[in-house]
């Protein structure tokens, strides 16, 4: 049955992932975007899209841990972290996994903060344009400067979901998540992805 769940929530990632790629392509350069109302709508849009890729990852990385987890498992905290960065940290310290991918999954949040409400701003002394070029450099792996295509981050979600599942069928040890989890360091609430 966990078996079954967690090979769900691994072809929803992978549809998910596969909707948004093909759909950035029908939605790209063909729409007019001079109206800022249109703009708006496309923008948002696109912020839905990373948020239910994030989020599809996030129900990836809970099945992963409650199969995995031993007697010492919270699942109800690890459900609670409110970052999948952070989640992702620690399915991939107790797994094993070489990991790095924090960075890139925070630039992808910011960017969908961004999308959503405009106003948002970078490090002090830094524009809100600056900022998500650097980010959008980052989340997409691509020169700075360059507009923001999902295409790529799409890839990085899918690929990061299946190398979880590669990790996971050949380990078949017991992944113990402590109650405690120190190194988060702050208050726990409800999980909202990005």
């Amino acid at each position: 049955m966990a078996r079954r769940v967690l090979g769900r929530a691994h072809r929803t990632l992978i549809a998910g992932c596969d909707f948004v790629a093909k759909r950035q392509s029908q939605i790209g350069a063909a729409r007019d975007l001079s109206c800022a109302w249109r703009r708006g709508v496309h923008d948002r849009l696109l912020a839905n899209h990373l948020r239910e890729l994030d989020r599809f990852l996030c129900v990836l990385l809970e099945e992963i841990a409650l199969r995995l987890g031993g007697p010492d498992h919270d699942a109800r905290h690890f459900a609670r972290l409110r970052k999948t960065s952070d989640k992702l940290h620690l399915v991939e310290r107790m797994i094993g996994m070489s990991g790095g991918h924090g960075a890139r999954l925070s630039a992808i949040r910011r960017i969908a903060m961004r999308l959503r409400r405009p106003e948002e701003r970078g490090r002090p002394g830094e524009t809100g344009a600056s900022a998500h070029a650097r980010d959008i450099s980052l989340a997409c792996r691509v020169a700075p400067g360059t507009p923001l295509t999902l295409q790529p981050i799409a890839r990085f979600y899918r690929d990061l979901g299946d190398d979880l599942m590669a990790d996971i069928s050949t380990r078949p040890q017991i992944i113990d998540f402590p109650a405690n989890n120190a190194h988060v360091g702050r208050a726990i609430v409800a999980c909202d992805g990005i």
